[in-house]
């Protein structure tokens, strides 16, 4: 969701000093389709954020990002094979 487990782990791994010692679990359920019609204020009833922030740990921000950097990687590697393979550099 919105400042759940997955950001904030992310932010305990890459800047700790920005993760608030006081947040608060928000588990929201609404439909997905919603975030472009209502803002995350209005859908977490005024919190602003939504999710599970307390099960957040540094060690899986850093698994979150070691995975999303590879990924990237892989991709621009096949992207680049695709450009020499058809010339287009």
């Amino acid at each position: 969701m919105h400042c759940g487990d997955v950001e904030t782990s992310l932010m305990l791994a890459l800047c700790p000093e920005t993760v608030r010692e006081d947040r608060r679990d928000n588990p929201v359920e609404f439909n997905a389709i919603w975030q472009d019609m209502f803002s995350m204020k209005t859908l977490s009833g005024g919190e602003g954020h939504a999710g599970h922030p307390t099960q957040a740990t540094a060690e899986k921000g850093e698994a979150f990002a070691r995975s999303v950097v590879e990924g990237s990687a892989r991709y621009l590697e096949r992207i680049l094979a695709m450009a020499e393979q058809y010339g287009q550099y």
